[in-house]
Parts: structure tokens; sequence; C-alpha cells
């Protein structure tokens, strides 16, 4: 009997387990972030962080992987070592839709820091389309703006319109938006500048008519484009943005380092 139950105590007896994991999560400047989630990837034993950013972990192994992962900062897989002492985890801000760079009339800004209605292109949605007018590009990918092609032949203009008409007088403006490009203002009404003879904007003879003048700029060239539809744009260019502001930025060089 006395047997028996030394033999009982020797397996009750818990086995020996490897130290914590300990360490701090901060930001790229240092800072802590409370509240962080710290996993450990072999036996999914979780913690969080506290106010200091600290966080402790009871480990089954002396060396692992932890996945630390916190709201607006990108998730991170970090090896850990528990001969290496406590961990320095520094993690990334999340690319978000945000913190994109729009153009408005007044400068630059953010999604994020922007109080006005503004619908930005880019460049990769401009070379997705094979056209030669930069306005058959904005075709279906700004909310409000109906964009409709006068006639089939190469060259000719089109019809935009930003939350309907809303012109008083249809001749000066043909209920079009205002077109800036690089901050100069182009033809008001986007009305034909040339005297070419075409069929392109007067289908009924081709002693008259004209190409559309944004047929000049190669999309290709274009780094964005941005639609400004509310009140901010007659803030800053007056009556004449009523039917809204189209903002062409075109590409220009950048200085960059020699490889």
């Amino acid at each position: 009997m006395l047997c028996l139950f030394f033999k009982a105590t020797a397996q009750d007896k818990p086995t020996s387990s490897a130290a914590p994991v300990t360490g701090q999560v901060t930001d790229e400047q240092g800072l802590p972030l409370p509240g962080a989630t710290v996993q450990l990837l072999s036996t999914n034993a979780m913690s969080v962080t506290g106010k200091n950013g600290v966080f402790r972990i009871p480990a089954a192994a002396t060396s692992g992987t932890v996945i630390v992962s916190f709201i607006g900062y990108t998730t991170l897989k970090y090896p850990y070592k528990l001969s290496d002492g406590p961990l320095l985890i520094r993690l990334k801000p999340a690319a978000n839709s945000l913190d994109e760079v729009q153009v408005i009339a007044y400068g630059k800004t953010t999604k994020r820091y922007n109080t006005g209605n503004v619908t930005s292109i880019s460049a990769a949605d401009i070379e997705k389309q094979p056209v030669s007018n930069v306005l058959a590009a904005l075709e279906g990918r700004v909310p409000g703006m109906v964009v409709s092609q006068t006639s089939g032949v190469a060259g000719s203009s089109f019809n935009v319109q930003i939350r309907g008409q809303s012109a008083l007088d249809a001749t000066l403006s043909r209920n079009d938006p205002l077109f800036v490009i690089d901050g100069v203002t182009f033809e008001s009404g986007n009305t034909a500048t040339n005297q070419i003879n075409s069929a392109a904007n007067n289908p009924t003879s081709i002693s008259s008519g004209g190409l559309s003048p944004l047929n000049t700029i190669n999309p290709a060239d274009i780094e964005s484009i941005e639609v400004l539809k509310d009140a901010d744009a007659t803030a800053i260019y007056g009556s004449r943005a009523a039917n809204g502001v189209v903002l062409i930025t075109t590409k220009k060089a950048k200085p960059v380092k020699l490889k």
C-alpha cells in the first residue's frame, strides 16, 4: 500500500514549464500600444498589452512565434527565443484608403480630413481603359457624374453633367463642369477650340465642327483626376464652378536618388 501511495504522488507532481514570453508592443515612433493582442502560434495562448504596451504569455517552449495585431496596424508574426530576453515589437500602420492624397482647389489633403465631396481617379484606373479622351475614362467611375459622347466619330466631344443640370444659362456653360489642368482653367463649357473641319461634333456637316479640346491631352500623362461636386468648388472658383469642377493633374518629374 505504501508503494502504491508514493507512486501516485509521483504521477501528480507537476512538470516543469518554460519561462513566460514577455515584451513590449510599440508603434514606429516607439510609443506604446495598449490593447494590442499577442498570441502564441503554437498553443494559441493569448494576452493583451497593458497601458505601457507590455505583455506576458506563459510559454510551453523556449522558442516559437507570436502573432501581434492591433486596430489600424499591420498584423505581425514575430519569432522569439526565451534566451534573448524581453521582446520589442514595432508595428507599422496599415494602408488605409482614408489616408490617400487628394488634390483639391486650394492644395492637397486626405480623405480623412477632407470635408467636401471629392472623388479621385488614379492613373492606374485611367491606364486600364484604352481611350483617347480622358473624359471617357471617368464614365461609370464617379458617383453622380454622367458622361456621354456626342457622336461615334473619333475626336468628338463629351457631355458631362455632375448631379444634373444646374446652370441658368445653358448657352454659356452647357451645364458642363469647369475643367482645371495643373491649376490653369481650361476651355469653358468643353467647347471645341480649333477650326478643323470635322464631323466629330456636327455629324450633319463636315464643313464645321471641331475636335474636343481634351483630346489633346494624352491619358498616359495624367497622374490623377479629382471631381469636386459641392459648395467647396464654388467657394474657390466662383460661379464658373456651379456645375462642379474637374481637376486634372499631369505627371511631373520627381527628385529621386540615382541608382
